[in-house]
Formats: C-alpha cells, sequence, structure tokens
C-alpha cells in the first residue's frame, strides 16, 4: 500500500469560490491514486474567524458524470472560529472536524449524510489539546478495495469506517426506493464505485463564504 505524505504535495493555488479566497495546495498534474493507499498529513488547524480549513480529495476523471456521481471524499473540514454557533452540527469551530463521501447520481440525489461524520477534540485518545489549532495532529485516510477508513493520530480515533464489501454506493442510496427516477451511474461497477478510480489531494484554507459552512 503507498503512503502519501505532505511533503510530496507541489502546487500552491488562490482562487475564488463561492466568494471565498482560499489558498490551496493541489496534486491533480503531480500525483493521484486511488485504492490501496494510505493518505497521512500532519498539519496544525488555522484559528481565526470564518476561516474554513479543508483536506480532500477529488476524481481525477469525472468517468460517473458530473459531481457528485464520480465522488468526492473529504478527509478533514473544520472552522477557524473558537467559538461558534449555533449551527446544525454542534457548534463545531476548531475544536472540532468533520470527515464526509459525497456521492449520487445527481446534485439533488447527493447522500452525504448517510457518510458523514464529526469528532470533537475533547473525545478523542491520546491529546490533552483543547482544540485542533493548539498543536499538530496526523490526518489518516486509509483506502482499500474493500473499504475506507479515516482516523485522527490513532485508529482509536476513528470517524469513518466503510465496508464496501456490504452493498453498492447505488443500494446504500436506497435510490430505486425514494420515488425519484435517475440512471445508475456506477451500473455494472463493483460496489466501490464512484470510489475505485485515481483521485487527487487538495489542502486548502478558505476565508468566508456563502455555500452554508457558516450557516446563521
Amino acid at each position: 500500500m503507498h503512503s502519501l505524505v505532505a511533503n510530496e504535495l507541489v502546487e500552491l493555488m488562490e482562487e475564488s469560490l463561492t466568494q471565498s479566497r482560499v489558498r490551496r495546495i493541489r496534486t491533480a498534474e503531480t500525483f493521484c491514486a486511488g485504492p490501496n493507499i494510505h493518505v497521512q498529513i500532519r498539519a496544525q488547524l488555522p484559528v481565526g474567524d470564518w476561516l474554513w480549513p479543508a483536506i480532500w480529495m477529488m476524481p481525477v476523471d469525472a468517468q460517473y458524470g458530473d459531481w457528485p456521481a464520480s465522488g468526492e471524499i473529504d478527509i478533514m473540514e473544520s472552522r477557524g472560529n473558537k467559538v461558534y454557533g449555533p449551527g446544525p452540527d454542534g457548534q463545531r469551530g476548531v475544536d472540532g472536524v468533520g470527515n464526509t463521501l459525497h456521492w449520487g447520481p445527481a446534485f439533488e440525489g447527493n447522500n452525504y449524510d448517510l457518510t458523514d461524520r464529526k469528532m470533537w477534540i475533547r473525545d478523542m485518545v491520546g491529546t490533552t489539546d483543547e482544540d485542533f489549532g493548539e498543536g499538530y495532529h496526523v490526518w489518516n485516510l486509509v483506502w482499500t478495495e474493500d473499504g475506507l477508513t479515516t482516523y485522527i493520530d490513532s485508529p482509536e480515533n476513528t470517524l469513518l469506517d466503510l465496508d464496501f464489501t456490504e452493498m453498492s454506493f447505488w443500494e446504500r442510496g436506497m435510490y430505486d426506493e425514494n420515488g425519484v427516477v435517475w440512471d445508475n451511474p456506477w451500473a455494472g461497477r463493483g460496489n466501490a464505485a464512484p470510489f475505485d478510480r485515481d483521485f487527487y489531494l487538495i489542502m486548502n484554507v478558505a476565508v468566508g463564504g456563502t455555500n452554508g459552512i457558516f450557516p446563521g
């Protein structure tokens, strides 16, 4: 299994995204990988109101169609606010992180909520930090042909532990049962689709935004 660490990253970019300013490290032209990889990023999260740090992966080729049909892996997302709330996800500021897979046959069918996990630093094993801005932590993604696991520092702090062998993502989303007619973009592929293709890694810090990351 290949291990990707942060010092293999190369390209710095700055761009506009949903009215945010973004500083980004992106590996699309230099490194990509699919199943059978262990990604490890050692990082200390930034602290400051309305900062939005993220470590995530996107497909190299949108083989299964437009987002989210070809998938997205959010290894870590947080907010820089020391005090934040109230919000729909438990007032998570820099003391908490989220980890999500995005997938679905269409924008309206994005079933990320079925593969979304959160962790507060107070619940972690092996740290005395009061938030993720106080020290460095190692963000891990273990991705095989049979499943995908994410954890912080050690497997004792697991967020997402997904078994691909149990069912396909079409079955997981119960798309045949919700009354909406969609074509299955993963038909004829294995249970892991869309997470059976090469993805590239992105690390960025955005400021502000209007896409719901800072709900009122």
